[in-house]
């Protein structure tokens, strides 16, 4: 059991590793970054669990944020989204009914993470704002994506009646959906806290960052039933399935 443990934990480690790689062919366009890394969390999710894909997804782009920025007041969240597409593929992956208690905990956990942070910002509204602007920046904005969070969590739930390379499908487009929401959100938070906040260069590309990342979930939809055959089987030879 020991040793099974280990080899899942090392495994992880390496799709980690692969996050990293793969976020350094990245194309940063600005605003926009079309890039293929969250194939790692993916896989973990998909073959592991919910909980391996978030550990893969935030440990990967921990270690990119600290190559690039080192470690700041936003690290944190910066690393979240990432985790977040390694949580939903988990989810989405999950084969048996008895596995909904796992589906129903990651929600209740997100409807509980999203309350703290509404509070978080209810205290920076009284903190700092001024004037209505400021109260919808500040409050609203960061309100409706969470409410589209939780939304995409919980439609997971449906998900379980979709099989197959669909469900697969599903999950990609789904996540990716996800972690843009999540990235506009947290860029928000960026923003106010280092005191650079405009609409125009924080939500003014929302939509063209969206469809991005729906194209870049197409492809990664496209590449990832072979990469899951291929690193099922490795994973069974490990016997860490």
């Amino acid at each position: 059991m020991i040793n099974y443990h280990l080899r899942r934990i090392a495994f992880d480690g390496m799709l980690a590793a692969l996050f990293f790689v793969l976020s350094l062919f990245s194309v940063d366009l600005g605003n926009m970054k079309i890039t293929l890394d969250g194939l790692a969390p993916l896989v973990a999710g998909f073959l592991f669990s919910p909980l391996d894909g978030f550990i893969v997804g935030c440990a990967g782009s921990f270690l990119n944020q600290m190559l690039k920025y080192g470690f700041t007041a936003t690290t944190l969240p910066w690393i979240i989204p990432a985790g977040l597409r390694g949580l939903i593929a988990g989810i989405y992956g999950i084969k048996t009914k008895s596995d909904l208690r796992t589906i129903a905990a990651a929600s209740v956990s997100s409807l509980a993470v999203s309350t703290a942070v509404m509070l978080l910002f209810w205290v920076l509204s009284k903190l700092e704002i001024t004037s209505g602007g400021e109260l919808l920046s500040t409050v609203l904005l960061p309100a409706a994506a969470l409410t589209v969070l939780n939304v995409i969590i919980w439609g997971a739930l449906y998900a379980l009646r979709v099989e197959g390379v669909k469900r697969i499908i599903l999950a990609v487009i789904v996540s990716s959906i996800a972690v843009t929401t999540a990235n506009s959100l947290v860029w928000w938070l960026d923003s106010v806290i280092y005191h650079y906040y405009s609409f125009a260069s924080v939500f003014g590309t929302t939509l063209l960052r969206y469809a991005t990342g729906i194209a870049t979930a197409v492809v990664m939809a496209i590449v990832l039933p072979p990469i899951l055959k291929g690193c099922g089987k490795i994973t069974q030879k490990l016997s860490i399935r």
